[in-house]
């Protein structure tokens, strides 16, 4: 008789993978595992943006305490905003795009807003609250690797780049086997010295 380690290492020599592919939909990918590589085709963010409710303006321009801008324009997430004109503010919300010519974003606890011009608080530092180009994804970039088993983060992965399906390898086929001649399937009557076959309907 073989002993276990040799008899498992027989059968998983030859367990063949799976060869075939098939082209899943977003929702049904959980669980599945990845055919392909996947490289980025956008970058995430798609353009420098803001990553707070706020004021976007050149920090030279706010390098004194309580210095106050004109609010030249309010942009939402979503909306393209004037390039900015020196000396002023453009009102922002988290993931508006940073319009050309500003180098900061001041949040807006730190503003007060009054009859179209803005107070900043305290002197930002340059740079400050700005999630850059790409520094999520770059195009070009690998983001998922053939094999990978996908889960929830990954499906966001996926979609983030457009795609709104996946190729992915199909299902295995699982065989269970459990043996002993004590085991009696449950529901059936149990006779003297046997028991129940509880592994097979865990497993």
């Amino acid at each position: 008789m073989l002993d276990f380690d040799t008899a498992q290492a027989r059968l998983a020599a030859r367990g063949r993978g799976p060869t075939g592919r098939e082209t899943v939909l977003l929702d049904a990918l959980p669980g599945r595992v990845l055919a392909t590589d996947i490289d980025a085709a956008l970058d995430l963010p798609p353009a420098d943006n803001s990553a707070m409710d706020g004021y976007a303006l050149r920090a030279a321009d706010a390098a004194t305490p309580g210095a106050t801008l004109p609010v030249q324009q309010r942009c939402f997430a979503g909306q393209t905003p004037d390039p900015l004109l020196p000396g002023q503010a453009i009102r922002l919300f988290t993931g508006s795009v940073i319009p050309a010519g500003a180098d900061t974003v001041v949040m807006q606890e730190d503003c007060r807003e009054e009859d179209g011009r803005v107070t900043i608080l305290t002197p930002p530092p340059t740079g400050q609250h700005i999630r850059r180009r790409g520094e999520d994804m770059s195009a070009g970039r690998l983001v998922l690797n053939q094999g990978t088993l996908l889960k929830a983060g990954h499906i966001a992965i996926l979609a983030s780049q457009g795609h709104d399906r996946a190729s992915v390898f199909p299902r295995l086929t699982v065989g269970i086997l459990t043996t002993g001649d004590e085991l009696v399937p449950p529901g059936q009557p149990l006779p003297p010295a046997a028991i129940y076959n509880s592994n097979a309907p865990m497993l």
